[in-house]
């Protein structure tokens, strides 16, 4: 009795399927733990396939991969590089031999719902397009740095030469370079404005020199050219002939550049004094006095009026006792009333003084320069009224009055001569006076 009783109890209905459900849960559980297991593996050797490929940037054969992973099952390795190519992180590219192919890490891009032929296609093409474009680049560059060497070789030749050099002779200073980079090397540096072209001595010919003046914005060829020799003048100015000549330009052609230069207040013309020649200068420029004049000059017009009105002022500042200012000559000779050569040394008077005592008096509104002083000094040096000492000091000369030798007789002056007679009281013979003049 006891024995079935139990025996009825272990063989409950409900029990069974609790045991049932027990050995499946266990399943279950086996299954999942495998799965994590073949999962890690896969992983494992995913990881393997993909370090042995990153360290060989070209890619390996089939071949080569199962030489560096020669510790991987064959299927995992096959697995693992199926699951890699699916999820696009390694790619297959046609080998070297007819079937070979190649597996490396993906460069290119993984195109969307794309099958294997497709993505191989697509990596091949932009593969090629890549290297394509690589290669135009690596020759860009190339030619880019040849292109700099040559204008460097000529920007040197031309450096060397600061008047320039004709096309023959850059080419004798150049003969390792091949004549269409040398060609192509001064047509960018024509254009760059880092050298300029100017007409050489014969017809036809030009000169290449580096460029020395200023590059005018919307400026033409001819305009650059001529403002070029133009600015090159300087103070003194170019001739209009003289710029016709080293143009080589037409009158018309010239006329009218320089009318267009001379609104857009670049240049500017002047006549030279004394002369019917036309110079022209940049238009800020203030002329040479070779052209003006200089101080003493008015409309092209010597001012003599002014000039011989500074010429009695200097003279004056050197002969004329002034109260604040006593004169160098008097003080000198009262200094030295026993030595008249150290009283005449001591009297003479600098450039400089002259120029001062103008200044401080302002006696002329414009501003004399020394040397203008020194030119009003040699007007008056002329005209016999100073002197000048070899080291460049001036003095003054006193003024004499000269007469005629009749003039000096007495008998002119004498208030009796109606009285005077031969024989007489008051005759020349007892004349002292004339007896005087006759000894003299």
């Amino acid at each position: 009795m006891f024995i079935k009783t139990i025996k009825s109890v272990y063989t409950r209905p409900e029990w069974s399927s609790g045991n049932a459900l027990c050995t499946e849960s266990v399943t279950n559980h086996l299954i999942l733990v495998n799965m994590v297991k073949e999962e890690e593996e896969a992983s494992a050797s995913q990881a393997s396939v993909l370090a042995v490929l990153a360290s060989n940037e070209n890619g390996l054969s089939n071949e080569d991969l199962m030489k560096r992973t020669t510790g991987m099952d064959v299927k995992a390795r096959g697995e693992a590089v199926n699951v890699l190519l699916s999820s696009g992180k390694i790619e297959m590219l046609p080998g070297h031999t007819s079937g070979a192919f190649i597996l490396r890490l993906r460069k290119g891009t993984q195109i969307a719902d794309a099958t294997h032929e497709e993505q191989l296609v697509s990596s091949n093409a932009l593969c090629t397009e890549s290297v394509t474009n690589h290669l135009i680049l690596v020759n860009m560059v190339k030619e880019e740095e040849e292109a700099s060497a040559s204008q460097a070789s000529v920007l040197a030749v031309l450096a060397s030469n600061e008047n320039g050099l004709s096309n023959e002779d850059l080419m004798k200073r150049t003969t390792g370079m091949d004549v269409k980079a040398r060609g192509e090397a001064v047509n960018v540096l024509l254009s760059s404005g880092k050298i300029e072209m100017l007409p050489g001595h014969t017809s036809g010919a030009f000169i290449l020199r580096l460029r020395k003046g200023t590059q005018i914005a919307d400026a033409t060829h001819e305009e650059q050219l001529i403002y070029s020799l133009i600015e090159e003048s300087g103070k003194k100015g170019i001739w209009i002939r003289d710029i016709r000549d080293r143009t080589g330009l037409s009158q018309t052609q010239m006329r009218k550049v320089l009318k267009v230069l001379e609104q857009r207040k670049l240049v500017k013309s002047i006549k030279a004094v004394g002369t019917t020649k036309k110079c022209y200068m940049l238009y800020d420029m203030v002329a040479d006095e070779s052209l003006t004049g200089g101080t003493f000059y008015s409309d092209q017009q010597l001012d003599s009026q002014f000039v011989e009105t500074l010429a009695h002022i200097c003279v004056a500042m050197l002969q004329i006792i002034e109260k604040a200012l006593q004169s160098k000559r008097k003080l000198s000779e009262d200094n030295h009333k026993n030595d008249p050569s150290a009283a005449r040394e001591f009297a003479f008077v600098r450039s400089t003084e002259v120029a001062q005592f103008i200044r401080e008096k302002g006696v002329c509104r414009v501003q004399l320069s020394v040397v203008d002083i020194e030119s009003i000094l040699s007007v008056a040096l002329l005209d016999g009224f100073i002197e000048r000492r070899a080291d460049g000091m001036y003095r003054a000369l006193t003024a004499k009055m000269t007469r005629c030798a009749p003039s000096l007789c007495p008998c002119i002056h004498c208030p009796i001569q109606a009285d005077c007679k031969p024989g007489h009281i008051i005759s020349p013979q007892n004349c002292e006076y004339f007896v005087t003049w006759l000894g003299w």
